[in-house]
């Protein structure tokens, strides 16, 4: 009788770093469902073993997948499930990253509170080790909270906090990017308070600052400049830009920021330029 749970124990087919790595692999050349696929399989199999750091970093990059494909009540589960881990296993650093992904899934769901609640935790672990690059994540996380909010004042100075973060940091290749990020939201917000030419002079200097940032995120930056461009009366430049960013979006395998240019190409053809047939 005793023997069963021994064999039981040699059934479990422990996931290996390579199987994990395979499914960052799917995840990079946007094969998503693939990935997500996989990474079932491999939390179950380090579940069943044991393996708490491997299995905290699994359920990790599933949370950071569900979140890619819309699933944002999974992304909380797992990331629930990656909390717990890292807390168990003392990572600050890696329970900084889970508080993070709740927030951002909670964003997307449209429940500030919790969406605040997680990135403010994020935030005092991310004091509490004096992880700069952190902060300044997270303080542009909880911007954008406040933006969605129609809390503005709040969003700025949450924006600009996290500027001082990078602009009273060491140099390197995250405060680059970062300082661009930052910047961006900043000209995003003013963009939203109809300070035109506030926005127009940050988009300028983050696309003379150099390539930073990734795909998304300058794809992101062409279509809010389009949109600004369309704005100020220059449909033109504004399709330009969308275009550009179409491009980027599709290298990433994005799609949906590919409809979203594609969408924005199609009004700015129907409503600025009357081209009905291109719109269409």
């Amino acid at each position: 009788m005793r023997i069963a749970p021994f064999l039981l124990a040699l059934a479990v087919s422990a996931a290996t770093p390579s199987q994990l790595e395979e499914a960052l692999n799917l995840k990079r050349q946007g094969k998503l469902p693939q990935a997500s696929n996989l990474l079932k399989t491999i939390t179950a199999q380090l579940r069943a073993s044991g393996d708490k750091p491997n299995l905290a970093r699994a359920v990790g990059i599933a949370s950071e997948l569900a979140i890619s494909l819309g699933d944002y009540r999974g992304a909380i589960t797992y990331a629930s499930e990656e909390t717990a881990l890292r807390f168990g296993l003392s990572d600050q650093p890696g329970l900084a990253e889970a508080r993070n992904t709740l927030g951002l899934a909670y964003l997307y769901l449209a429940d500030y509170p919790a969406a605040l609640e997680n990135y403010q935790l994020a935030l005092n672990i991310d004091r509490a080790i004096a992880d700069s690059e952190g902060q300044n994540i997270r303080l542009n996380n909880i911007g954008n909270v406040y933006y969605f909010e129609g809390r503005y004042l709040e969003a700025l100075e949450a924006y600009n906090q996290a500027l001082a973060i990078v602009n009273n940091s060491a140099s390197g290749q995250w405060r680059t990017q970062r300082t661009q990020i930052t910047i961006t939201n900043l000209a995003t917000l003013y963009q939203r308070l109809g300070k035109e030419p506030n926005a127009l002079a940050l988009y300028r200097q983050v696309a003379q600052s150099g390539q930073a940032m990734t795909g998304k995120e300058r794809a992101q930056l062409l279509l809010n400049q389009g949109a600004l461009y369309r704005r100020m009366g220059d449909p033109v430049k504004a399709i330009a830009l969308y275009k550009s960013a179409q491009t980027l979006f599709a290298a990433e395998h994005n799609s949906d920021g590919e409809i979203g240019a594609q969408r924005n190409m199609g009004i700015a053809q129907a409503a600025d330029l009357n081209d009905l047939a291109a719109a269409l």
